[in-house]
């Protein structure tokens, strides 16, 4: 004997629950869920698999006012931090003339000889970057992170 389940939504219990048709019992289940209900549930299981977002979440701004060259470091930028901070972690975008020139990451940070996690507006800080070494005076650095969200 094959069983098989039939599902209704939003109808009332009749009177042909559990019945046999041709030899094969049918068991109908009832399920009183509002069809708005089920598409939410739906969308929201959606919604926890898809991939999250991702925006860019502006830290601050620093002015390239000198640039070093040394040998076993590289190239290191002067600068002075305008607004925000800068950190560590920080992903870089060297705007020169209004042009973004380079999307890079911060390497190094330091606030006189010393290591600093991050450089907050009003102070002067050397920045080393990973990859880009053709900074000029005048560049602006415009510190970012990459943030995820879902929706």
């Amino acid at each position: 004997m094959k069983k098989a389940v039939k599902k209704a939504v939003g109808v009332a219990a009749g009177a042909g629950l559990g019945y046999l048709v041709m030899g094969e019992l049918i068991y109908e289940a009832v399920l009183n869920i509002k069809v708005n209900d089920a598409i939410n549930e739906v969308t929201d299981a959606l919604k926890g698999m898809l991939a999250p977002k991702s925006r860019d979440k502006e830290l601050g701004r620093a002015e390239v006012r000198q640039v070093y060259k040394i040998s076993s470091v590289g190239t290191v930028a002067g600068c002075y931090v305008l607004d925000g901070k800068l950190t560590r972690n920080a992903l870089i975008r060297v705007v020169r003339d209004g042009i973004i020139v380079a999307d890079d990451k911060v390497e190094g940070l330091k606030r006189f000889k010393d290591d600093a996690k991050e450089v907050t507006a009003g102070y002067e800080c050397g920045v080393t970057l990973s990859k880009f070494s053709d900074i000029k005076e005048g560049d602006i650095f415009e510190a970012y992170e990459i943030e995820e969200y879902r929706e």
